[in-house]
């Protein structure tokens, strides 16, 4: 089995994976060296036939030829923040993710993907491994796919749609609801376990369609259940979304999702489980000049320790438009918390805020872009020895280069 390295020229803000394509914590150094390992020969085209264990060698015939990519996404720059995470200083310069990324054709129906990212810690200084994703897939037809393994969910359509490697990125940051549970999100975007999807055409337009059940939350917001669950029972969700065929440049969806969080023994407020119910649309419009993509959802979770319903609501709508090498862009991200969600309590998530932003990004080729963004805006915040809430004005603003490789 012979194996051949294919480097695609990329389209800036395209990812190298479809849209049927997660974030882990710490892996030992030994693991580290295996992934990377594993990545680099990936890339490395071989002469030697790969044969099945317990075959005969000399009478194996050669097996089909392995179509091979492996990228390097990184990014650098400099940001400021008027109101930092404890810990961190207003202003800094900042490396940011090296991201490796390999996949495979390595037959006919049967495709696999592995992304590695490495990243520091702003409060330590300290650098950690995450293994984004991790899984395979077999596709039949356009109409159903099967995949297993580490991926983005489809209840973030910005993270289904762009991944990790902030050369896609529209935006030098992303929304709230597009965070990694690490970096503060709310919503579970990375998922271990089963994914079933597809693809129908008809005359009216094409429907798209993903059914998961994975491995639920973990007992803390940014746990990943990459190796086991925290309870017996899966978390299931389901999307639909709808192309028209008059207008195939737009589409526009809806994902349901629900799980039980775990209890945490060591917070007497998270003695009992939670349940999560959560409701996503999304409306996206990728024309030649116009690109737009909007998200809102609903996060319902029912405490079963106060015997309390918390509700909280988000949005955001990106707006950008292109014209030859430069893209100017805006967006509006808002966020309507449910105060006091004991799930969302570390970190602050329980509090609301709003957000505008500007940027331009330049692209100096198909494989390196420049941003620049500033933004404003206001948010509740919680001081640390009263516990007393107020509402505060925010800034930010940065400026990144991002690349490809």
């Amino acid at each position: 089995m012979h194996r051949t390295l294919h480097l695609a020229p990329l389209r800036s803000g395209q990812s190298p994976c479809s849209g049927n394509q997660v974030r882990a914590g710490f892996i030992s150094p030994a693991a580290v060296r295996a992934t990377l390992l594993f990545l680099v020969a990936l890339s490395l085209p071989s002469g030697l036939p790969l044969r099945a264990a317990g075959h005969d060698h000399d009478a194996a015939p050669a097996g089909p030829q392995v179509q091979t990519t492996f990228r390097v996404y990184g990014d650098a720059g400099f940001k400021y923040d008027s109101r930092p995470p404890v810990g961190v200083v207003k202003g800094s310069f900042l490396v940011g993710a090296l991201d490796f990324f390999a996949s495979a054709q390595i037959e006919d129906h049967v495709r696999v993907l592995a992304e590695t990212g490495v990243e520091y810690e702003p409060a330590t200084n300290e650098a950690g491994i995450d293994l984004e994703r991790l899984y395979g897939s077999y596709t039949l037809d356009d109409r159903l796919y099967l995949k297993i393994g580490r991926e983005h969910s489809a209840v973030s359509r910005w993270d289904r749609r762009y991944h990790h490697g902030k050369l896609f990125w529209p935006s030098l940051t992303k929304p709230f609801l597009a965070r990694f549970e690490d970096e503060g999100g709310p919503l579970p975007i990375h998922q271990v376990g089963l994914e079933m999807g597809g693809r129908a055409e008809s005359r009216i337009g094409g429907f798209d369609y993903t059914v998961f059940v994975s491995n639920g939350r973990g007992v803390g917001r940014t746990e990943i259940t990459a190796a086991r669950d925290r309870n017996s029972g899966k978390a299931v969700q389901g999307s639909l979304g709808f192309t028209p065929a008059r207008f195939p440049k737009l589409a526009f969806g809806a994902d349901l999702y629900a799980d039980s969080i775990p209890p945490d023994p060591l917070d007497p407020a998270r003695a009992q489980s939670i349940g999560e119910k959560i409701g996503q649309s999304y409306v996206e419009f990728r024309g030649p000049r116009l690109e737009a993509i909007g998200e809102g959802a609903v996060i319902a979770h029912d405490d079963r320790t106060s015997q309390r319903t918390f509700t909280s609501r988000s949005a955001y709508l990106h707006l950008g438009w292109h014209k030859g090498n430069l893209a100017p862009y805006t967006r509006i991200d808002w966020r309507r918390m449910a105060q006091g969600d004991p799930f969302y309590v570390p970190g602050d998530l329980d509090l609301d805020r709003r957000d505008q932003v500007f940027g331009l990004r330049y692209d100096i080729g198909e494989l390196a872009a420049v941003k620049v963004e500033a933004g404003y805006g206001r948010s509740e915040v919680r001081d640390p020895v009263s516990g007393l809430v107020s509402r505060k004005s925010v800034t930010s603003a940065g400026v990144q280069l991002a690349w490809g490789f």
